[in-house]
């Protein structure tokens, strides 16, 4: 049994739990547009308010935020995606599968590219977000049985624990950060079916391969490979603290993370994606040798009059080799590596070749450099193969049903946040600056989205001032004219390519403060470093090592030794293919540097971005430690400036907080309106006619204040201005739904139950007739509902419901028919009876008003408190201070259903019902002291925290055995269960919940008795083994009753005679009344004329034969007429949502033909522009005349040009508008 303190310190009001009616448990906001106050602080507030609730969800309008909650939480089964399917985002919880279903069902109904765009800082839990979108999208996408798709499907999904491997690491804020950019497209046919997809790779950090960070590890293959031991025998692997390249962050094992099980998962993603055993073995030599590169040392050695290097020990450079399929390229490899190859044009054009001696650190260096190359191209190769299993083409080929030019995407974007270190280098300005370009994308798509809205809409936009991050990107990539931090890199690079690291650094830094110091987001920040002010906060740079990774590319020399490797092995086919490239040495441009290719990846990453709808999660860390469940206040404050969460609100709050569609505004708050809704609902308004009567009825019914412009009715749209307004309409909808769960609860009970209450009253028919028990006129037509508890006694229910849920040790169950787990609080029957009881002063008959309540367990008699412990309660001061208030209702006993032994009825048409009981021995003779508390462990009031004194005495809770002061324990109750026989103290929140009478016969009066006999017997019956009845129970018939009373005497309230029915002489004579006689016996007299003839009997069941079949007719009439109207506005949203998409069409073919314009006039120009300039010369050399045809000859061209693709234009338009 739990404390009794318990059930009265629960929350008062909670009516879903009384009404067996539980809504999802709101915790904080969960559209953060409509907070009450709009700050920083209130946002945090909010999230870590949801994450104790371990709720991580939350949303700003169609934005998600996910904060990481570092705890596994079980939401992301099928049964919870289930929920999910077809549902709008705003009918549900925010969750991740929320945002893939709208991005999922907009593609397919709007025709549309989609795109979702995920990004946080390390550690936020951007790539599980990306995994769950994934897993969502393959679940609820179709295959129609099609074994390509399913193939598809497939890849898609395996192809994470691949890249991962490959791509991933432990970092200091993150067991398994994405050390490179991924955007996943996943091509769709417009019936929703995947037929293949792409992966675009970027910034992968490769110099991560020879030098982790301190305390971080490698990617995870390499830890993976090294726990295997078939594999270390295999290439000749030793473990992971054997290994430079892993041994310098001293960090080889990730919590909760077995690498060895990460292997196999490895390797089946690498089955799946149509690699072989053999390459896959292949595969895993090449990484086996980038560890043995890592271990090969270099001495000093005088070469002439240079300083040279030479190889300590061959061993590691041999085996790895030997795992590359390159053993007979060792010496060439050694010779390579400590000295450089050089070619030079001599007078003649004759090629010189020189050797020049590398020293230990070039040597280093060089090594360093292939194993980073071997390395990136070896992943660039596994995504390449991602791409093949994937190939769009292929499947188009197989099915003629396909137009490739009808295809459809959604693509996942997964990069690595924003970074700030103690020591920021190259790679992180590369990384902050791809996200400074997705947030200037979320800015400028954000607005966009916001004004088209408004602006289709027919609603006046206001323009909100924002901070545009364009002039930190343009800083960083440099604009169209001006220059920017890469393009100086890349320029330092070109001129300086001869000099030493520590010179060309030290060169890009006094060319980055001379063309930048005056920019107000640059700063000098003393030394070797120079400070960006991003949209995230101030980062300082260190120059040191910016001219090596940009530039980060191999010599000639080394490329055209593996290249021209004469292995044999699959492994050495495959190093060749990882270097292509064509070596000219008479080339003397330089290759493509690091920033050069990150600018153009990252232009065609927002092309395909802006192309597309997007749809975003921005995720947020909750703490660096990776405490479950934990907020840092400071670290969330600082993410949720910098991720603009505070700037997107006010966005969508600048005109109106809430908007939605028509149809779902109707379809949520039709109740709150008379003509959308009940009997009176109008079936053929139009849904902007039923918002239009929805917001009248509000404001007049319900008495709300709406004020001029509040609310604004768009062309397809409600919006709302207010969050408080919103708030409102939820408050009223709640309101009315609570009073219709009461109706359709009995009515639901009533339905699920129909069969057996049809049985029991059946039954009871039955035996009426054979005991010869006329039915009553009142009530012999009654259907059985069970709950007879009207709704304007709500806080009686309550109050009754505390009392079940406490004696059934469960405050959280439902009370849904038919559940047996919940048998302790589901309602059986509960409705006010009379109790006959005797009087102990006088001795006569007395009738009480009190509540029936049955469930599974128990009979619970209750009943509001009498006139004197009414006045008792008003003798006594609370703990409070103040006079002390008793419930509205009070148990006087709870009797166990295996205690009731038989029920007696009358053989006359009366409303009398005896329970028989058998209470059993007395389970004490005198009060029961064994829970009592000791006094010595308690210095002061368990309630009011008082200590005890000589005048502050202790008193001990006769219910819980806890110890009070007086003013929390002075009321006064006889417990007969614990054996205290006379008034004694119990705790003021306990009063109301112990049973103060004797378990014993009980005399009811009720017009219900029928449905209350039948469902006692059958519960009883049913449960027989649970409540340890050995014989049935029955049902008795007699016109003489003899009442049981309980021990001690003096305390029983059955009557102590013979209680006997007869027929009344006439109808005047109450039925109800029991009158002791001149003989000591108590009589019930029983009118004549309370008997119902057959005949009535008869007549009734045709009269609800006829009215059930009218009835029917009618609801099929008003679900047809329902349907057709439901059809018809299905017919209109559809014409609307094609309308759309030829307009939609019409503007992009439109934007397509005026760029093809731009760009022809530019070419135009162009071509005008060499052709002067060569007329010029012609001029000059004397052809005047031929300079100036040419001319004229070249502009009529041009003209004739820009008319035919104005034409071309036009039939485009034309096209799409007639489609």
């Amino acid at each position: 049994m739990q404390s009794p303190g318990k059930a009265r310190s629960r929350k008062k009001g909670q009516r879903e739990r009384a009404l067996s009616y539980r809504t999802e448990k709101q915790v904080g906001c969960n559209d953060m547009v409509l907070l009450p106050q709009l700050n920083n602080k209130a946002i945090v507030q909010n999230l870590k308010e949801r994450l104790s609730g371990e709720i991580i969800y939350t949303t700003i309008g169609n934005v998600l935020v996910v904060c990481n909650p570092y705890k596994w939480l079980p939401i992301y089964s099928t049964s919870t995606m289930r929920k999910y399917v077809h549902r709008n985002r705003v009918d549900v919880a925010p969750h991740v599968f929320a945002t893939a279903e709208a991005a999922y069902r907009s593609m397919i109904s709007e025709e549309e590219n989609q795109c979702v765009i995920i990004s946080g800082e390390s550690g936020a839990g951007k790539t599980e977000a990306s995994k769950q979108i994934q897993n969502y999208i393959a679940s609820v996408s179709s295959s129609g049985g099609n074994e390509a798709i399913d193939q598809v499907k497939k890849t898609f999904l395996e192809s994470n624990p691949l890249l991962e491997a490959f791509g991933n690491a432990k970092t200091l804020r993150n067991n398994n950060s994405s050390r490179f950019g991924k955007y996943f497209e996943l091509m769709f046919d417009r019936f929703g079916r995947p037929l293949g997809g792409k992966v675009s790779n970027f910034l992968h950090e490769k110099s991560r391969v020879v030098r982790p960070g301190k305390g971080e590890r490698n990617f995870h293959v390499f830890y993976q490979l090294l726990a295997s031991k078939a594999m270390r025998k295999k290439f000749a692997l030793k473990k992971c603290e054997n290994y430079k390249y892993l041994s310098h962050s001293k960090c080889y094992e990730v919590d909760n993370l077995n690498d060895s099980d990460e292997l196999e998962t490895t390797q089946i993603a690498m089955a799946a994606c149509g690699l072989s055993d053999k390459r896959i073995e292949a595969i895993f030599g090449i990484v086996a040798s980038v560890l043995q590169f890592g271990n090969v040392e270099f001495s000093k050695k005088q070469i002439a009059d240079a300083e040279g290097s030479d190889i300590k020990s061959m061993d590691s450079l041999e085996i790895a080799c030997a795992s590359l399929g390159m053993s007979g390229s060792v010496k060439d490899l050694k010779r390579q590596l400590t000295s450089r190859t050089l070619r030079t044009m001599a007078p003649g054009g004759k090629i010189e070749t020189y050797s020049v001696p590398q020293t230990p650190g070039q040597a280093r260096s060089r090594l360093d450099a292939l194993s980073k190359a071997i390395f990136s191209r070896l992943f660039d190769l596994l995504v390449a193969r991602v791409n093949s299993a994937l190939d769009i083409k292929k499947i188009c080929k197989t099915d003629t049903d396909i137009d490739s030019g009808d295809l459809l995407s959604l693509g996942v974007l997964d990069i690595y946040g924003f970074e700030i270190f103690e020591r920021n280098g190259f790679e992180q300005l590369c990384i902050n600056y791809v996200n400074e370009k997705l947030q200037q994308i979320f800015i400028s798509l954000t607005l966009k989205a916001e004004q088209d809205e408004y602006e289709s809409e027919g609603i006046a936009w206001t323009p909100i001032p924002f901070f545009n991050n364009k002039i930190v990107c343009d800083l960083v990539e440099g604009s169209a004219k001006g220059l920017g931090l890469l393009k100086v890199l890349d320029d330092t690079c070109k001129t300086m390519h001869s000099r030493d690291q520590e010179e060309l650094d030290r060169g890009f830094l006094d060319n980055a403060k001379k063309f930048f110091s005056s920019h107000k987001h640059f700063q000098s920040a003393g030394g070797a470093g120079f400070i960006v002010k991003h949209y995230a906060g101030e980062v300082a740079y260190d120059v040191k090592g910016f001219g090596e990774a940009n530039k980060d590319f191999l010599d000639n020399d080394i490329i055209e030794l593996v290249q021209n490797n004469d292995g044999s092995t699959l492994a050495a086919e495959m190093v060749k293919t990882l270097f292509p490239e064509v070596i000219d040495w008479n080339d003397k441009k330089l290759p493509i540097t690091s920033s050069r290719k990150l600018r153009s990846q990252c232009g065609e990453l927002v092309e395909k971005l802006e192309d597309s709808t997007p749809h975003y999660v921005r995720c947020v860390k909750s703490n660096d430690e990776k405490l479950p469940l934990k907020i840092d206040i400071g670290r969330v404050a600082h993410q949720s400036q910098y991720l603009g969460l505070l700037e997107n609100i006010r966005v969508r709050r600048a005109g109106f907080a809430y908007r939605n569609e028509f149809h779902r505004f109707v379809e949520r708050f039709a109740l709150l309106s008379s003509e959308t809704s009940g009997p009176r609902m109008k079936i053929d308004l139009s849904e902007k006619d039923a918002c239009k009567a929805i917001l009248r009825s509000v404001a007049k019914k319900h008495r709300m204040q709406i004020e001029q412009g509040e609310a604004q009715l768009g062309r397809t749209k409600v919006f709302i201005r207010a969050p408080e307004t919103y708030f409102e309409l939820e408050r009223l909808r709640i309101t009315i739904i609570e009073k219709h769960v009461m109706k359709i609860q009995r009515m639901m009970r009533k339905f699920l139950a129909r069969r057996h209450l049809i049985k029991y009253r059946d039954g009871m028919g039955k035996r009426y007739e054979e005991a010869g028990k006329p039915r009553r006129r009142g009530s012999f037509s009654r259907p059985f509902d069970g709950d007879y508890l009207s709704e304007s006694l709500d806080n009686l229910r309550e109050i009754m419901m505390e009392i079940i849920e406490y004696y059934s040790g469960d405050d959280e169950q439902s009370c849904l028919p038919g559940d047996d787990i919940n048998r302790g609080s589901k309602i059986e029957f509960v409705d006010f009876v009379e109790r006959i009881a005797q009087d102990k002063k006088s001795g006569d008959a007395q009738s009480s008003r009190v509540l029936v309540c049955l469930t599974q367990e128990a009979l619970y008699i209750m009943s509001e408190p009498s006139p004197d412990e009414l006045a008792h309660a008003a003798d006594c001061v609370s703990s409070s201070g103040g006079a002390l208030v008793i419930p509205e209702l009070l148990l006087r006993r709870r009797i166990d259903l295996k205690h009731i032994v038989s029920m007696q009825l009358s053989k006359l048409a009366d409303d009398y019902l005896l329970i028989k009981c058998n209470p059993g021995s007395r389970p004490f003779t005198q009060g029961d002291k064994s829970m009592w508390m000791t006094d010595s462990t308690v210095k002061s009031c368990m309630e009011t925290g008082k200590k005890f004194s000589f005048f502050q005495r202790r008193h001990h809770c006769r219910f819980s055995g806890n110890i009070y002061c007086n003013d929390a324990a002075c009321y006064e109750v006889t417990l007969p269960d614990l054996g205290w026989y006379t008034p004694v103290r119990i705790f003021e929140q306990n009063i109301g919940l112990p049973s103060t009478e004797l378990v014993e016969d009980v005399l009811l009066v009720s017009d219900r008795k029928t449905e209350l006999c039948a469902t006692i017997e059958e519960i009883v019956n049913r449960h027989r083994k649970k409540l340890r009845n050995k014989a049935k129970m029955t049902v008795e018939f007699g016109n003489s009753v003899l009442m049981k009373g309980g021990e001690p005497s003096q305390m029983s309230c059955a009557l102590d005679c013979e209680v006997v029915f007869k027929v009344g002489s006439s109808s005047g004579i109450r039925f109800d009344a029991c009158i002791r006689n001149e003989g000591g016996r108590f009589v019930v007299n029983v009118p004549k004329d309370s008997a119902v003839p057959k005949v009535l009997l008869a007549q009734r069941e045709e009269r609800a034969a006829k009215r059930r079949k009218k009835a029917d007719k009618k609801r099929k009439k008003e679900k047809e007429k329902r349907r057709e109207v439901e059809e018809r506005r299905e017919e209109k949203r559809e014409a609307e949502r094609l309308e759309r998409l030829r307009e939609k069409k019409a503007k992009k073919s439109e934007e397509k033909a005026r760029r093809a314009l731009e760009e022809q006039g530019d070419g135009g120009a162009k071509d005008a522009g060499k052709k002067k300039k060569t007329n010029k010369r012609a001029q000059d050399a004397g052809g005047k005349s031929f300079g100036k045809a040419e001319g004229n000859g070249s502009g009529g061209g041009g003209g004739e040009q820009l008319t035919e693709l104005q034409k071309a234009m036009n039939k485009r338009r034309e096209k799409a508008n007639a489609e």
